[in-house]
């Protein structure tokens, strides 16, 4: 858990301030004296990292765990950003596992899951791939243009197999996306402020929601192929809009797709598609609020 302190400002001679860091802080990172640290500061916030990154390395022992479980815990740690993670059960694992630990390996990116003995399941995990968290977002709504144009070319009878991969990639590229935010709260790199994070987490599970929904309507089959055109030119729109969210101009073209997704829904034109509609407004307003705060701060 986070410890709180309050600590005084010193002033040495000239214009330089000192703050002393908390002992046993400064020892779990590893500092020595003379080492460097990096000082990260915006309005109202500072933050200090050691130099290089650092990993996060967990390891548990249970008592009892299914393989539903072995893959909730994986894909957990994964989100939160974990380098590599050892689940050891003393009661050994369901028959299942195996198929759990090979889709973990198809579905997450840079896992490598390993089954050391009867009972040790042993995890390591590579950086995510993401310059910025525009282009995260912008990857993963490619992806799903790319499924929906699939499913759309090939109607109701679009081959199973190959749609199940793609939604599993998309899947992928969501909890990257959630590594990716967990990663910048502990790390000073990164193009957003401190303060935008809440609403950038908020953008991350908005993105998720949308993934799954776009997996329960292919499955249904109850759509037409004039929907699925609609939903690939929005969600196709919103990419580009997104990879500029660092820009005054996303603000406008955002808003106007937020007003064209609104007025689909009010016309009723595609009403199999309504549930997918209201998910990519909440989205968009998500979307929206975190381009002002970040234009408001610049």
């Amino acid at each position: 858990m986070p410890r709180v302190e309050e600590r005084k400002v010193q002033q040495l001679r000239g214009s330089s301030y000192v703050l002393t860091l908390p002992k046993e802080w400064v020892e779990a990172s590893g500092l020595k004296k003379g080492m460097g640290v990096t000082v990260v500061y915006e309005p109202g916030l500072l933050r200090v990292y050691p130099t290089g990154r650092r990993k996060l390395e967990l390891s548990m022992t249970v008592e009892t765990l299914t393989a539903e479980q072995v893959g909730e815990l994986v894909t957990a740690c994964y989100e939160l950003g974990c380098s590599s993670v050892t689940i050891s059960c003393r009661s050994g694992m369901s028959d299942d596992l195996r198929n759990v630990l090979r889709r973990l390996r198809e579905e997450l990116h840079g896992v490598f899951v390993s089954q050391q003995s009867e009972g040790v399941v042993s995890v390591e995990i590579s950086e995510v791939p993401f310059k910025s968290f525009e282009q995260a977002v912008s990857i993963l709504l490619q992806a799903l243009v790319r499924t929906l144009r699939f499913a759309g070319s090939g109607g109701p009878k679009a081959k199973r197999e190959e749609l199940d991969e793609m939604l599993r990639d998309s899947r992928g590229y969501g909890s990257a996306l959630v590594r990716y935010v967990s990663s910048l709260l502990s790390s000073p790199e990164g193009t957003m402020p401190h303060y935008a994070m809440p609403l950038m987490v908020e953008v991350a599970v908005r993105m998720r929601d949308l993934v799954s929904t776009v997996g329960e309507l292919l499955a249904s089959g109850n759509w037409s192929q004039d929907s699925l055109v609609s939903l690939e030119r929005l969600i196709e729109n919103l990419s580009l809009h997104v990879a500029d969210l660092l820009s005054t101009s996303a603000q406008e073209g955002l808003m106007g797709l937020r007003r064209e997704v609104r007025e689909l829904r009010k016309s009723g034109t595609h009403r199999e598609v309504d549930g997918m509609l209201a998910v990519l407004d909440r989205l968009l307003s998500s979307l929206i609020r975190l381009n002002a705060l970040i234009i408001a701060g610049t």
